[in-house]
């Protein structure tokens, strides 16, 4: 297929600043984090519903991170498993499903990819197989908010601004965004193809360098479509990649006591569903 001169003339110069970036990244790459470490990776859900300190309870070291990020979609979410599992060796990764457009997803216009021709041409890359050089732009220039670049760029300054968020307060005094047992049959008929191919680039990227990748399912939503998609995509993935959360467990956790607000837990639901981790996978 022929491309527009006037295309052309455009991509040039992104494909220019892309060699630039590049470069920069192989140019300053610093041990930031621990080898063979462990991570979440999500959006705010994440943030507030995972508590590092108590997973690494009685650990010499801190082996397994927080990564959650406020409003990232599923999109995000692997491109940063990409990159700790290329420069960081990760042990082991769990990934929220979340939403991969941003009209099914909660979050703010700021995380979107930029202008129309910038996002074609981000596009055209991506098909043609220069998906590595995309991510690599995507790191530094484009749709990664400010927190993950300098997570990606730490240079051993404080983390209190990445990760673990966790709040006493309530806010919320309904159970009606919580997962439900029988959400996990909900299906939908849009095209998910996007994902799984995603899913399918991470898995054997994961498989080259022995990182174990699991996901796991969101447990409060603000949109019903969300829960469609996700849920699908869920149901989907053989069961060795993914976390099944059990009745019991549902029926614990949603409490409205437990809500920050409508979307997100307070520290009370954070220790809920820190534990139900700790025990299924990090109890020796």
């Amino acid at each position: 297929m022929k491309l527009s001169i006037k295309f052309l003339l455009f991509l040039l110069p992104l494909c220019i600043v892309i060699g630039i970036n590049i470069y920069y990244l192989n140019q300053n790459q610093i041990n930031k984090f621990d080898k063979h470490a462990t991570y979440f990776i999500g959006s705010s859900r994440v943030q507030r519903g995972i508590d590092p300190q108590l997973l690494n309870d009685n650990k010499e070291e801190n082996k397994i991170y927080n990564f959650g990020i406020s409003s990232s979609t599923f999109f995000h979410n692997i491109i940063l498993a990409k990159h700790l599992i290329i420069k960081h060796k990760a042990k082991e990764l769990f990934i929220e499903l979340s939403p991969i457009i941003h009209s099914y997803h909660p979050a703010p216009e700021s995380l979107n990819m930029g202008i129309t021709s910038m996002t074609a041409a981000i596009k055209y890359l991506s098909i043609n197989g220069y998906i590595e050089y995309v991510e690599s732009y995507l790191f530094t220039r484009l749709s990664l908010k400010t927190t993950l670049k300098k997570l990606i760029q730490y240079n051993g300054d404080s983390l209190d601004k990445i990760g673990y968020r966790f709040n006493d307060k309530n806010k919320y005094y309904t159970t009606d965004s919580f997962l439900k047992i029988e959400d996990l049959e909900m299906k939908t008929d849009d095209d998910l193809s996007e994902y799984f191919d995603l899913i399918l680039q991470l898995t054997q990227l994961a498989k080259k360098q022995n990182t174990k990748i699991r996901f796991f399912l969101p447990l409060t939503f603000q949109r019903k479509q969300e829960r469609e998609i996700v849920s699908t995509i869920f149901n989907r993935l053989p069961n060795e990649q993914k976390v099944k959360y059990t009745e019991d467990f549902l029926n614990s956790i949603s409490n409205a006591d437990n809500l920050y607000d409508k979307n997100h837990f307070n520290n009370k639901g954070a220790k809920i569903m820190t534990t139900y981790f700790k025990n299924a996978y990090f109890t020796d």
